[in-house]
């Protein structure tokens, strides 16, 4: 299973993993996803948090990554054994 990614430094390190594991240098991908290499540095380093979607679309199919969206409970509707209540 792959781990839950929450914030934006979570998602560029998993990135910028990736991009090393495919040998790939930052203006390699950069240049295969259509975006600048400054822009796929700073999501690398989680500091560019408002990054476009289609953007990182892009950076993710560039490099053989899925966005997956997995249904949760919402906060405040669980009870204290972990039971869903009703809402």
């Amino acid at each position: 299973m792959s781990p839950t990614i929450s914030t934006a430094r979570q998602l560029g390190a998993a990135i910028r993993t990736r991009r090393k594991e495919a040998r790939l240098t930052a203006t390699q991908a950069a240049v295969l996803a259509r975006v600048s290499r400054r822009l796929l540095v700073e999501v690398e380093g989680g500091k560019r948090p408002n990054v476009g979607f289609s953007a990182l679309l892009r950076i993710l199919e560039v490099l053989g990554l899925d966005l997956e969206v997995r249904v949760r409970s919402l906060p405040g509707t669980e009870t204290p054994s972990g039971r869903r209540r009703d809402v």
